[in-house]
């Protein structure tokens, strides 16, 4: 009976963690997509949220802590908007196409993890975050470049795309998805 009474606390404790680090997270889009990086503040989170600044700095190290847990969230959801393009049925370029809709619908649908993304990448916030969360965010960028350069490398393949006996499938990719970041950025000014 007692094991009972400890696992319910124990499992509602966790519980309320992962619901105040959700909570922490959605202030922090917030901010960010109204004032900016600049005007991510963690006092100021913690002052919304109704707790201490001691409780937010148990869950995010720094704001470059926080910045990286949108970015992973952003590319967790990403992963599973480019899987399902990639699986469409068609050649190449309608795959290709299918993954560049279902990223700019991802960016519009998340203007929070797409400015965090920017951020990170142009400033080099990443380096600031904690190690553990580095890695997960290195780890989901990864697989995002790395589902537009199987379908590439598929289109090769099966002779959808003639290329240069030099060519680097890679190199395609990332003017694509530089030519995918540069459109949303314009449509935004």
């Amino acid at each position: 009976m007692c094991y009972n009474v400890v696992m319910g606390t124990s499992e509602r404790k966790m519980r309320e963690r992962a619901e105040r680090e959700q909570r922490i997270l959605q202030v922090g889009r917030r901010m960010l997509v109204e004032e900016g990086y600049r005007g991510l503040n963690m006092d100021r989170i913690a002052a919304e949220i109704e707790y201490s600044k001691g409780i937010v700095y148990q869950h995010f190290s720094s704001k470059e802590d926080l910045l990286c847990a949108i970015s992973i969230d952003l590319l967790k959801e990403g992963i599973s908007f480019f899987r399902r393009a990639s699986r469409f049925s068609g050649h190449a370029r309608e795959r290709l196409a299918a993954v560049a809709v279902a990223s700019q619908l991802l960016m519009r649908l998340n203007p929070d993890g797409f400015q965090a993304q920017l951020i990170i990448w142009v400033n080099s916030i990443a380096e600031k975050a904690p190690q553990e969360r580095q890695a997960s965010l290195g780890h989901l960028q990864s697989e995002s470049i790395g589902i537009l350069t199987e379908i590439v490398q598929d289109a090769v393949q099966r002779k959808e795309l003639v290329v240069p006996p030099e060519f680097v499938p890679l190199s395609l990719v990332h003017g694509m998805w530089a030519t995918l970041i540069g459109t949303e950025l314009l449509a935004q000014v």
